[in-house]
Order: structure tokens, then C-alpha cells, then sequence
């Protein structure tokens, strides 16, 4: 063999060499790429099910159960003034919503504001001020009897249980500040905006549980038939049934791999320790809920 063949031989093996390395090379630097790809994946999995997880769970312990107890206050009012207050009046029918808010507001067109966000967002009376006169007049009349037991059930079976999930109102999916405005244009210049439903809310509880309670039940003055500092808001139904709309398109979302409804900051990058706050405070509220039904499940509607 030849110098020049024992030199090119040598030059191909170093080549060979060469490349053997850059293969190498680009084989650790692909794994590499390839197992950080998968970590990202990973990651992006699991922030996903942990706001798919957070989201179910807002929904099922805290939104949903709200928005019922709101439907109930709603089905039990209208079912009072249809079938107790107003019953054989022609103007009021079965379940006639449009006949209910006529005769507390005097306006034949109420519902029709109020459903727009316009007006009658609040009443000042559950039955008119026509009833509550009556109401005063006879305070042991049969009216004056079936109203005072209709406002216990109404607190004891609804309005209690309710107050104690909205007091946690601050993590609720409320929408942007915009799209509140535009919603409900009635609260637009509140200063509260967003939160003054639920504050509202809770305040009327508050009172309606004194009047009840310390006034109704162990004064025995029935001088009062409603609260005098505040009025019922009646939004909150449609508030929360919007709230339980987002969180559903949001689960569906994240099912789906598709991003997450802008009007709902689902938050996927929360930590560990405020999915362990959220499920605590999720289980305290259900343990207290538990505890009130218990101690009042056997209580009777007194005069």
C-alpha cells in the first residue's frame, strides 16, 4: 500500500469520525429537545386538569348550589303571591310572573324592564304595599298568618343556606366590568359594581333574620313586615345563572383543548396551596350547610 492510499484511508477515517460525532451530537441534542417538548406537555396537561379540576369544583360546591337556593327564593315567592295573595284575583294566573311584578311594582310592564337590566332590579316589598297594609291592619288575620310563615320558610329553607355560600362571593366568576355594565346597566354607576349583588344580598339576609327572629319571633311585633335599611335585589338569580353558564362553557373548554372563555379567568396557574384553600373552603361550606339543614330540618313554621 501506498503513501497515498494509507493517507486517504486515514483522511476517512477522521472524516468518518467527524460525522460519527455530529451524529451524536444531534441524537443528545434531539432527546433533549424531545424530552423537554414532553415535560412542556406534561405540564401544560396537568395546568389544564388542575383548572379543569378547580372549575368543577366552583361549579359543584359553591355556583351551582347558589344559583338553586336563587331559583327556589324565586319559585317559592311567585307560588306565595300566585296561589295565597292574589289567589282569585283575574289579573294574577298560575305561575304568572308578569301578573306577580304588577301588582308589588304598579307597573303592568315591570317584568319587561326588569328582564333588560333597566329597572326593578330592587322591591321594596314582597306582596305591595297594598298587601303590607292589610298585613298591618290585621296582624292575626289569615294573611297576616300564611305571610309571616311563608318569610320563615323563605329564610330558614333559602335565604340562610344561600348566605352562607355568597359570603364567599370573592372567588365567584363574576363577568368583566364591562360586560357587567352592559348586562345589568341598572348598577352601572354602583361602587361596588360587580360585588353590589351580592352585597346587597347578604345585607337584606342579615336584616330579614333580625325582623324574623328577634322582632317576629320573641318581641312579638308585627308592626314590621319587611325589611326598612334595604331592598330585595332581584338580580341575583340571573347573576349567578350567568356565572353557572360561564363555568360550563369553561369545563367544556378545557375538555375540549380549546382555550378558555374570556369573560372567565379560570386561572390555570394557581398554586398548590390556593387549590387546597379552595377545597377546604369548598368542604366548610358543605359541612355548613349540612349542619344548618340538620338543625333545622325539624323546626316548625310558628305564626
Amino acid at each position: 500500500m501506498d503513501a497515498t492510499t494509507i493517507a486517504a484511508a486515514e483522511a476517512y477515517k477522521g472524516t468518518a469520525s467527524i460525522i460519527q460525532g455530529i451524529l451524536i451530537a444531534l441524537s443528545a441534542i434531539i432527546a433533549v429537545v424531545g424530552y423537554r417538548v414532553q415535560a412542556s406537555l406534561a405540564r401544560k396537561q396537568h395546568v389544564r386538569e388542575s383548572a379543569l379540576n378547580d372549575t368543577k369544583q366552583l361549579l359543584k360546591e359553591l355556583v351551582g348550589p347558589a344559583q338553586g337556593y336563587a331559583y327556589l327564593i324565586d319559585y317559592m315567592w311567585l307560588n306565595f303571591m300566585c296561589n295565597v295573595v292574589w289567589k282569585g284575583d283575574d289579573s294574577v294566573g298560575k305561575d304568572d310572573w308578569r301578573g306577580a311584578f304588577s301588582k308589588v311594582t304598579g307597573d303592568p310592564d315591570a317584568i319587561t324592564s326588569f328582564m333588560k337590566g333597566r329597572a326593578y332590579m330592587h322591591m321594596a316589598s314582597f306582596v305591595g304595599k297594598e298587601k303590607e297594609e292589610e298585613i298591618k291592619q290585621n296582624p292575626t288575620g289569615y294573611l297576616a298568618i300564611e305571610y309571616r310563615r311563608f318569610v320563615r320558610r323563605l329564610l330558614k329553607d333559602a335565604f340562610k343556606p344561600m348566605s352562607i355560600l355568597l359570603r364567599d362571593f370573592n372567588i365567584f366568576p363574576v363577568p368583566t366590568i364591562n360586560q357587567f355594565k352592559k348586562t345589568y346597566p341598572y348598577f352601572a354607576t354602583s361602587f361596588s359594581l360587580r360585588k353590589t349583588i351580592f352585597l346587597e344580598t347578604l345585607t337584606f339576609i342579615s336584616e330579614l333574620e333580625y325582623l324574623v327572629e328577634q322582632e317576629w319571633q320573641i318581641e312579638k311585633d308585627y308592626t314590621k313586615v319587611f325589611p326598612i335599611s334595604i331592598q330585595w335585589n332581584r338580580a341575583l338569580t340571573g347573576y349567578l345563572a350567568g356565572q353557572v353558564t360561564t363555568l360550563k362553557a369553561n369545563i367544556e373548554a378545557l375538555t375540549d383543548g380549546k382555550k378558555d372563555q374570556d369573560n372567565f379567568d379560570t386561572d390555570p396557574g394557581r398554586s398548590k396551596k390556593e387549590r387546597e384553600r379552595l377545597s377546604t373552603m369548598a368542604t366548610n361550606n358543605n359541612n355548613k350547610r349540612s349542619k344548618y339543614v340538620a338543625e333545622n330540618e325539624n323546626g316548625k313554621d310558628a305564626v
